[in-house]
Order: structure tokens, then sequence, then C-alpha cells
């Protein structure tokens, strides 16, 4: 399976937090919100990690993709903010 069908990620849509849990622990994630126009608006980084939790309160009502990069695996989510 690839990445991103291995990654959970709930609630969806959501208003405030989004938590997301890995296959596995990970030494290093990054985890980069953009926009539907290609736009970062927020990185986050984490550290020895199997679970974690992503703000998205201050992102304006929309759809995001949600990029993580996990040591040296990528997977890609749809955010749907409310």
């Amino acid at each position: 399976l690839e990445m991103s069908q291995r990654v959970s990620m709930y609630p969806n849509p959501a208003t405030d937090v989004v938590k997301l849990e890995m296959p596995k622990r990970y030494q290093h994630i990054k985890a980069t919100i953009f926009d539907a126009q290609g736009m970062a608006y927020s990185t986050a980084q984490f550290q020895n990690r199997k679970e974690f939790e992503l703000s998205i309160a201050a992102l304006p009502t929309g759809i995001y993709t949600l990029q993580i990069l996990a040591d040296d695996e990528w997977a890609t989510k749809r955010i749907v903010k409310h």
C-alpha cells in the first residue's frame, strides 16, 4: 500500500485540529499544509513520533493538501476545513 493509504487522519472535515496516525514510528516528520493554489500555509515538524496533531483553526474555510515527509517516505492527504 502507498503510505498515503496507511496514514489515518480524523476528523475530516474539521474546524480546529486534525489528528494523524502514521503506520509506524518515524524519526523525522515534516507536515506542510498547502492551499488550492499550492501556497504553503504552515509547516510543522515532529521527532520520533507515530501520532501528531495539526491546528487548522487559523485557516480559511476550504480544501487543503497536507504533504507529509516521514523519514524517506511521502504521503499526501486532503483536508476539508469548515
